[in-house]
Order: C-alpha cells, then structure tokens, then sequence
C-alpha cells in the first residue's frame, strides 16, 4: 500500500453532488528528488491510467523493501470532472461541457509574482536559489483560493507539482505510437534518459505558449520565468516536466501498460529516485528535436479518411499518406481526394473516428528537418 492516500474534495457547484481527487503518496514526505505523476488530465485517455495501474503495485514493493529514496506521488486519475462526462453513451473527457475550456490549457498561474516575490532574496548560490524558488513557488499555489470546481482542479494539480524534480504527464492521442512532448530546457535533466526509457518513437521539445498554458509547459516554465527576471544569478531549471504520449485511445490492455510501468521505473531507479538495480540506457529510438519538426496536416476536403501508410513507416514528400472519400460522389474515382506527405519524416499521430472536416488535422509527422513556418508554433491545434 502507499505510505499515505489523501482524497480531496473538490467545490461543490451543485447541491448533493460532489467529486475528488485521490492523491497517492510514496517515499518519505519533503525527500529528494520529488517525483510527480498523473494520468489522464484528458479523462478519456485510459492508456495513461493503465501505466499507472501497473506502476503503483511496483511502487509499493520498492516502499515495502525501503528502496525509495525521495518522494513520489501519484494521481491516478488527474480529472474527475471530465470522468463523469456521458453523453448519450459516449465518453467526453476532453474538454469541460460548462465551460467549454479544453482541460489541458489556461492554467492560471501567473510565475511573475514568485519571480518578484524571490528577486531579491536570490545569491550566487544556485543550489539555494533552487531551494528558494520553489518554496515560493508552493506557498503562491497554496494560497489560491477558487471558487469553481476546475480552476480548484487546475490549482490543486500545481500544488501537488510545482515543487518536485520531475514531473510526468500521462495521456494518449488518436491513434498513434509512443511519443513525447519535454519542455525546451528539460533535455539535459532526464529527458535524453526518458525518451529512450520509454521507447519514444517521435520527441519534441515544446515551449511555453501564452495561448495554451498546458500543465506541463506552465509547471516548468516557473523556472525560465525567473530566470528572465535576474538573467545576472544562476537559475538552474530545477524542474524536468513532460508530457508523454501512450499510443491511441483503443491501445488499453496490461500487456502494453505492464511494461510501459517498468520502463516508467527503470527511468526513476536511474535518476535515483527508486533503488535498484537496472539495465544500461536502451538504444534511443529517435532523437530529441524542436517542435518546428512536426507537422500537422489538415485536410482539403471533408469526408472518410483512408490511410494508405503505417504509423512510424519512413516517408517521403509527394507520398499519399492517406486519402478523403466523399461518400455522396457516384464518381469513385472522384470522390477521392489524395493527401500528400509534405515533407520526408515519419507519421506518428493519426486520425481514430477517420471522419475528417476541411482545416481538421488528418495525420501529424516528424519531419527529418526543421519547418520554418513550424518555429515558434504550438504542437497543439485545439
């Protein structure tokens, strides 16, 4: 068992109703390194908390036997809102139905005010500036006080986070292979060790976009934020964040969560988080690039969309990746419309419902080169 489980309660918004979040806490309470997890902030991406399933009876056998050495807490369901969402038989966890808000985006904390809060009290001793950063970083979070039940959510998840090492968010896409999504300043802190750990086919370094402000982008940046308020004292990036993705939304079975869990703990044995004994780093499946290397493809037409190529099969610009079929046209022929790979790269993200609208995403890639109008631009396209 953990060594301590909290369940938290949520503002009531209607009257005889009510949801929680239940926190799992491993480790001793304040060690280091600090480790945070959590599955399916989208509530109806189940891969995520498949991972988890199988990761925390390995937990409690590494707390039993006294091999964890920091901290670790685990959520494993980071959304009950979104969970209680049917409509009409169809699971919604994607986006709030009151608010209309996707819950992967504006989260609201605003680092300006822990950067003055801790401009002058900051030295040339980088390790105590760590120390410093992020106790106020807890004690900004920890005295929000809000009034509805998402944003007490979204503040709640920065409290549990915003002080640890290292912090995982768990989700899946449409359908797709392993791949992810690691904040621009976390490379060297265990992102290189993570992407191979996890057998990423496909890994972006992703920065923090004002118009999104996803869990994982506003956890980390707290730390450039600083940085850019005293460019003149040494402001290590004390916090790896990252969101990884588990496949697609129908990949849910122990025998992909099983050894997704070990990888999972392999990676916290090797940054010390855990002890034991483990292999050397697997071969890395991919390399780390900018986001300007992936690339979304949108379709010109509504209709059926086919895909004529494999996830991860190398691919070369003019290649049909798939085609959309108009099921009105008589024409068979005519009623399909061809979509071409816009650059060499690999596909990694496609389609489930394979029904398409002109301007939707059909299929994203991992171009072998940088896109100019790439740069700058956010991976997400809602």
């Amino acid at each position: 068992m953990p060594r301590n489980t909290e369940v938290i309660a949520l503002p009531t918004m209607t009257p005889g109703t009510g949801r929680n979040l239940t926190v799992h806490r491993f480790g001793r309470q304040g060690a280091r390194p600090k480790v945070y997890i959590h599955a399916a902030l989208h509530a109806d991406e189940l891969p995520a908390t498949m991972v988890v399933h199988h990761l925390m009876p390995m937990l409690e056998t590494a707390e039993a036997e006294g091999r964890i050495k920091g901290e670790i807490i685990v959520v494993p369901v980071a959304n009950p809102i979104g969970l209680n969402q049917n409509l009409g038989s169809y699971f919604s966890g994607r986006f709030d139905l009151s608010t209309r808000e996707n819950y992967n985006r504006n989260f609201p904390a605003d680092w300006n005010v822990v950067a003055d809060a801790v401009r002058d009290r900051l030295t040339h001793d980088a390790e105590a500036n760590v120390s410093l950063i992020r106790d106020a970083a807890y004690a900004y979070v920890a005295e929000q006080k809000p009034a509805s039940e998402l944003d007490a959510l979204r503040w709640k998840l920065l409290e549990l986070s915003v002080d640890a090492d290292y912090v995982l968010d768990l989700h899946c896409a449409a359908t797709a292979l392993v791949y992810l999504m690691i904040y621009k300043d976390c490379l060297d802190i265990g992102g290189c060790e993570l992407s191979a750990d996890i057998g990423s086919r496909a890994s972006f370094l992703i920065d923090w976009y004002p118009d999104k402000r996803t869990f994982m982008t506003t956890t980390a940046s707290l730390w450039s934020r600083v940085r850019e308020a005293v460019p003149e004292l040494p402001v290590p990036q004390g916090l790896m964040s990252c969101v990884v993705e588990y496949r697609g939304r129908l990949d849910v079975s122990d025998a992909l969560g099983r050894p997704d869990a070990e990888n999972l703990l392999r990676f916290l044995m090797r940054r010390g988080v855990v002890e034991g004994r483990f292999d050397p780093p697997p071969q890395a499946l991919c390399a780390p690039v900018p986001v300007s290397h992936m690339v979304l493809v949108t379709a010109p037409a509504g209709g059926v969309v086919v895909y004529n190529k494999m996830l991860g099969e190398p691919i070369k610009a003019g290649d049909v990746v798939c085609e959309i079929i108009n099921p009105l046209d008589p024409d068979t022929a005519r009623a399909r419309t061809p979509v071409h790979a816009p650059v060499d790269g690999i596909v990694f993200d496609t389609r489930n419902d394979h029904l398409a609208r002109p301007g939707s995403v059909v299929y994203r890639m991992c171009s072998d080169q940088p896109q100019d109008r790439r740069v700058d631009q956010a991976p997400q396209d809602d």
